[in-house]
């Protein structure tokens, strides 16, 4: 098997049973000091100011991909706060 036909890990199916593990890719992580401060981090606890400063600049995006129906489109955009349709 070459390297180029192995799937990465984050795209093998989960692990079977009640306990599934999610795997993702540590982008940029090159040396193991990277990992461990990956998951050292996993142990910090943000108050909830912080997590609205954090989530302050963040702008919502809507994925209406397979939507074709106008109707259920205009019924789901409608429970969106603040989503002004282009053609309103």
């Amino acid at each position: 098997m070459t390297r180029s036909s192995r799937r990465p890990p984050w795209a093998l199916p989960a692990s079977p049973g009640p306990t599934r593990h999610k795997v993702a890719p540590l982008a940029g992580a090159s040396k193991t000091s990277h990992v461990d401060d990956a998951i050292a981090s996993l142990d910090i606890e943000l108050t909830a100011d912080e997590i609205a400063q954090l989530e302050a600049p963040y702008t919502p995006r809507y994925d209406f991909q397979g939507i074709s129906d106008d109707a259920e489109l205009t019924r789901i955009m409608a429970r969106l706060p603040g989503f002004a349709h282009a053609g309103n």
